[in-house]
């Protein structure tokens, strides 16, 4: 019989999470209409990428009665992710791609953005669910998954974590599980 972690680390494995959320990320870019190669104008780009990410999360959420875009809070959404993918001034290394259509042009940009997206909700679907399940635990259940981690994935994890009794695995076991994707990822990278 599973334990309460072998159940959490299951809803948490990559196929659950992220490759899913990327396969309806992908689909919202696969489906999202691009009338023009270029876009020139600042205003009609950014209406332009609002109405990507309001297409990319009704597709994620499955949303029946789909929303429309909202210009400011679909933007800074988009204008936040930008940042993270381009860096300072993101924004502006974005417009100028789809402007001159260079580096891959205006599907360049959507590209990056439906990766951004999916790194942001995947992470949050983690974070959720790991908070969700140690916040449903007694102090006892805690020290037990806490143990369960360890014996099975002690030998996995750098020696400053797992040194002595493991101490510092135990104290910070939520955000051990939220790196435990990422770490199944690259086990799975270096298997292959």
């Amino acid at each position: 019989m599973k334990s309460k972690l072998d159940r959490l680390l299951d809803s948490l494995d990559p196929s659950v999470t992220s490759d899913e959320t990327g396969n309806r990320i992908n689909h919202a870019l696969n489906t999202f209409p691009l009338e023009k190669g270029r876009i020139t104008d600042w205003d009609e780009f950014k209406d332009w990428i609002a109405r990507f990410i309001c297409h990319a999360e009704n597709t994620l959420f499955k949303v029946k009665s789909r929303r429309e875009a909202h210009p400011d809070y679909d933007w800074n959404h988009a204008y936040r992710l930008l940042q993270e993918v381009y860096g300072r001034n993101g924004e502006k290394k974005a417009f100028e791609m789809a402007r001159k259509g260079v580096e891959g042009g205006v599907y360049a940009v959507l590209k990056a953005l439906a990766k951004q997206l999916v790194n942001e909700y995947s992470q949050n679907e983690i974070a959720a669910k790991t908070h969700t399940f140690w916040n449903q635990l007694t102090v006892e259940e805690r020290l037990t998954a806490g143990e369960e981690f360890l014996v099975k994935f002690g030998h996995l994890l750098p020696s400053e974590m797992t040194e002595g009794s493991g101490a510092r695995i135990r104290a910070n076991l939520p955000q051990a599980l939220i790196k435990y994707p990422e770490l199944l990822q690259k086990l799975r990278r270096s298997v292959r």
